[in-house]
């Protein structure tokens, strides 16, 4: 028993020195070090342009689309960068890598898969009465502006049409268009 409370008090004993070897000297001198950063970053004036495309819905190739199109819209919406205080953005809609687009009469084509037979043609617009056709080739753009940047952006509405009277085999057509917006 007396070895068991002398070991005890060993060890404490030895905690105590020890502890007080790491304690701070009273008459110790705080040393400092400083650093001074500067930070910076660069904010380039840039234009995004978000949306989905158009889901037409159901082409009755023998019903109601044997006479009448089949139409759609859907919404772009473009930001800039704070402090533009007129922007006069060019959207560009061309038709993406291996589509089918024919420049001379603006029309683009869905297809089912990778086929190049199984084509149902369709046509975007910039306006809702479809009269002013937005074209497949990057040459053929829309202004929209001018318009003041914000965090909210401005909404251009994209309008389309299936082509009516087209004898196609029923399946998913599906197309793909890249829009750009150079401003």
């Amino acid at each position: 028993m007396l070895r068991s409370s002398l070991t005890t008090l060993t060890y404490g004993i030895a905690a105590v020195l020890f502890a007080g070897a790491l304690a701070p000297s009273a008459h110790a001198e705080t040393v400092s070090a400083g650093l001074s950063a500067k930070f910076t970053a660069t904010v380039n004036q840039t234009c995004t342009i978000t949306g989905t495309g158009i889901a037409f819905g159901n082409y009755a190739s023998t019903g109601v689309n044997a006479t009448d199109a089949l139409d759609g819209q859907t919404t772009l919406n473009i930001k800039c960068s704070a402090g533009t205080t007129s922007v006069i953005a060019t959207v560009q809609a061309g038709a993406a890598p291996n589509a089918t687009c024919n420049s001379n009469d603006n029309y683009r084509a869905m297809k089912i898969g990778s086929s190049t037979t199984n084509l149902l043609s369709y046509k975007l617009y910039s306006d809702s009465e479809r009269t002013k056709e937005w074209g497949c080739v990057e040459s053929n753009q829309q202004t929209v502006g001018p318009f003041v940047a914000s965090n909210v952006g401005i909404d251009k509405v994209l309008y389309g049409r299936v082509a009516p009277n087209q004898y196609v085999q029923p399946g998913a057509y599906t197309d793909t268009v890249e829009f750009r917006v150079v401003f």
